[in-house]
């Protein structure tokens, strides 16, 4: 399965299961606009990541960082869309574990070596095991930006924003 294919239509599912199967006790939270997830509840410790193949759990993590990164980006570069975004997006923010962490939003990069092996991390901090991935994402996720804003908020410089994502690589 490509990325495309996956990120099209399996990972609202798989992402769904994660989160109805996170470990007890859990800090996760669904309000009327977000999700949060903590390393805990992504690691496997969780039956539904355990379960996933290790194929598709490199999908699920690249698509979970790329979701998480755009989140990111709006909300700290383009923050008077970003309400408007939340709405239309309802992505899932990434914070510390707790206690003491789970105020704190961690870099996306931090989802792939919770999923993962070990952090055996190359010249760009990413899980070497999700590299692969993380280049056949590319393309399809700057596709799915371009899209979204094109579609859905045409007011913001999609290509201003997809710089800044590069950049928070």
């Amino acid at each position: 399965m490509t990325f495309a294919e996956y990120y099209r239509s399996n990972f609202r599912g798989d992402l769904e299961k994660v989160v109805r199967s996170a470990p007890s006790p859990n800090h996760f939270s669904e309000g009327a606009h977000e999700t949060e997830l903590q390393p805990r509840v992504i690691s496997r410790h969780n039956q539904a990541v355990r379960l996933l193949p290790d194929d598709r759990r490199a999908l699920f993590g690249v698509a979970l960082f790329f979701t998480v990164l755009v989140d990111q980006v709006c909300y700290t570069y383009f923050r008077g869309y970003y309400p408007r975004f939340q709405v239309l997006t309802r992505y899932p923010k990434f914070k510390g574990d707790c206690p003491g962490a789970c105020g704190h939003h961690l870099h996306p990069r931090d989802i792939l070596s919770a999923l993962g092996k070990p952090p055996e991390r190359n010249e760009w901090g990413v899980v070497e095991e999700y590299r692969r991935t993380l280049a056949d994402a590319t393309p399809v996720m700057e596709r799915e930006v371009f899209d979204f804003f094109r579609e859905q908020m045409p007011e913001v410089d999609a290509v201003a924003f997809w710089t800044r994502c590069l950049a928070a690589l």
